[in-house]
């Protein structure tokens, strides 16, 4: 996750520049070993209103520095905090490479599930490792939790995401009758 109420987290560019720093590919292919299905966006597959059109977002250090200095960032260091287990240690050193290589520096924090999720509450780190399971098989759990700004920070969006436009959508998503249009209506929500 990352803190979008940070300041120099709160430029999309940086945000993107993060993403695009990431080889999501590998960690899937070599640390995942394939195991599980790669992320395409936010609604999991097998739920009405996935959609495997949206990719990951390609790994392109070059795109990612460019970003950083069009958003006039340099000599970036950030905090990383993760829940101390074997896999996301190894997740966690791969992005930290990752991330180095486009000039973000990483200070590592590791905690105890209950320090982790305060800390996250708090808003403390700049960056998480974490997850995220449906209560109910629903496109309305998969999005409305993590993006919509009453549910900062303890009911789902860790993330301190904030838009009125985007809790304008979703709200009016949740008022709708019709399945298909609901659906559609999250969909862009979060387009």
């Amino acid at each position: 996750g990352v803190m979008c109420n940070k300041p120099v987290l709160s430029d999309k560019r940086v945000r993107q520049a993060i993403a695009h720093g990431i080889n999501i590919k590998s960690i899937f292919e070599d640390l995942q070993k394939g195991r599980g299905e790669l992320a395409h966006g936010p609604v999991p597959p097998g739920i009405p209103g996935y959609r495997a059109d949206i990719q990951p977002r390609e790994h392109d250090p070059e795109k990612a520095k460019r970003l950083l200095a069009e958003a006039g960032v340099k000599d970036l260091t950030l905090t990383f905090w993760y829940r101390e287990e074997a896999l996301g240690q190894e997740m966690v050193q791969s992005i930290k490479g990752d991330l180095e290589k486009i000039g973000i520096k990483l200070v590592v924090v590791t905690r105890d599930l209950a320090s982790f999720r305060e800390a996250i509450w708090n808003g403390e780190p700049d960056l998480f490792f974490g997850s995220w399971w449906l209560d109910y098989p629903d496109v309305e759990n998969a999005v409305v939790p993590t993006f919509h700004s009453r549910n900062i920070p303890r009911q789902g969006n860790q993330c301190h995401f904030s838009d009125p436009e985007v809790d304008r959508l979703l709200e009016d998503a949740e008022h709708e009758p019709d399945e298909k249009v609901r659906i559609a209506k999250y969909e862009k929500a979060i387009d």
